[in-house]
């Protein structure tokens, strides 16, 4: 991070690669974007700063760059991310719980808005409201439990640990569920919903699916996101995608995760599901979340009926979309896809929604912490009860 002015005060960086400049302007604190990319049709832009004691409310402007005409994209609507400024400011108060900032008033390719006084400790975010505190205290429960097994299973791109986790409990297990999130490094709510699987697993009422099931989870592939934020398109570290390089491997990170599952799947239990835990696009008006199933080009005919009744169970479930997007195919270097031709069974992609929920009246609602942490247990129970019912259809 860079500023115009030679202190931060009262900001400082938990991020040292997030694409933002602080300065100061007019008695303001003006945050404003380093990097911007074209992104599918959107600009990117995530921050996160931890902020010392105050005893006076801290007025901050984040001003968005003009658009460029050339990073117009497909989307109408989302061709900038400052029509969603409003709604990706979040505030830790201290006690690692996220709130959305309510009175963000855009303005333009502005949003203004205020931080209220508070103790040091605190955090403030735009885009991304987890860091590396997050996966820690994810790693943390695993190890305080005797129920889990954490692991280094490597380092990244630019050196940042990747992490793996098992889960189970005796000897009896009936097949392996293995859980991804954060392979693009802004879709954070697959970290949150993820954590509280962890934690849900590890629990008392989650005795019967760590025994009934071995759990493999991978928190945060793109460790290097996580912990250092990127320049440029948040979707690629050093120009490759994570998931487009399952099975070609140029990055250490994807390498490490893959030889880990392998190797575990080879001790059995079988591979009974894997899910990967992304996030939907910016859309202002579409929550742009979906579970994935099979396309009706018809080369995952085997497993088509398959995926789409695990999105209904999942959905009826949790509520979380209405909606399947059919991205399935075989033979594309996404994780889905290559573990099925590793095991002969292909995973489900799970895109969380960024902005809107359904609110269980038949419209929307703005998510919340708990509602996005609920779905790490709803995820958990749906696996676990699909699954005692219906095995892998296999060819």
């Amino acid at each position: 991070m860079s500023s115009a002015s030679e202190s931060l005060a009262p900001f400082h960086t938990h991020c040292p690669n997030a694409c933002a400049r602080i300065s100061q302007e007019q008695g303001r604190w003006l945050i404003q974007p380093e990097a911007p990319t074209s992104m599918a049709g959107s600009n990117w832009f995530t921050c996160l700063v931890g902020l010392d004691a105050s005893d006076v409310p801290l007025d901050v402007v984040v001003r968005w760059l003009p658009l460029r005409e050339t990073n117009v994209g497909d989307y109408t609507g989302n061709d900038n991310f400052s029509s969603v400024l409003d709604r990706v400011c979040f505030l830790d108060h201290g006690d690692g719980r996220w709130q959305r900032l309510s009175g963000v008033r855009v303005d333009g390719d502005e949003a203004h808005l205020q931080l209220p006084p508070g103790p040091q400790g605190r955090r403030f975010a735009i885009g991304m409201p987890v860091d590396a505190r997050d996966l820690h205290g994810l790693l943390e429960d695993g190890h305080a439990s005797p129920h889990a097994s954490v692991r280094l299973l490597g380092h990244a791109t630019r050196g940042s640990p990747v992490w793996g986790l098992t889960i189970n409990e005796g000897s009896q297990a009936q097949g392996t569920i293995v859980v991804q999130s954060l392979q693009h490094a802004q879709e954070w709510a697959g970290l949150r919903a993820h954590r509280q699987l962890v934690r849900f697993l590890l629990s008392p009422e989650g005795a019967p699916l760590r025994q009934r099931w071995r759990w493999l989870c991978y928190p945060a592939t793109n460790a290097d996101g996580l912990y250092l934020g990127w320049r440029g398109d948040p979707m690629v570290v050093d120009d490759y995608n994570p998931n487009r390089d399952w099975g070609v491997f140029s990055l250490p990170e994807i390498r490490a995760v893959a030889d880990d599952l392998l190797s575990n799947l080879q001790q059995g239990p079988p591979l009974a599901h894997a899910v990967d835990l992304h996030m939907g696009w910016n859309w202002r008006s579409n929550p742009g979340s979906a579970v994935g199933v099979a396309a009706d080009d018809g080369d995952l005919d085997q497993c088509k009926a398959w995926h789409y009744a695990f999105a209904d169970a999942l959905m009826a479930q949790s509520q979380l979309s209405d909606f399947h997007w059919q991205i399935h195919r075989k033979g594309r270097p996404t994780f889905p896809s290559w573990l099925m031709s590793e095991t002969g069974l292909h995973g489900q992609t799970i895109e969380i929604s960024r902005h809107l929920w359904p609110d269980g009246k038949g419209g929307q609602e703005l998510p919340s912490q708990e509602r996005e942490e609920r779905f790490g247990p709803d995820l958990a129970r749906t696996l676990d009860r699909f699954l005692q019912q219906n095995p892998y259809p296999q060819t």
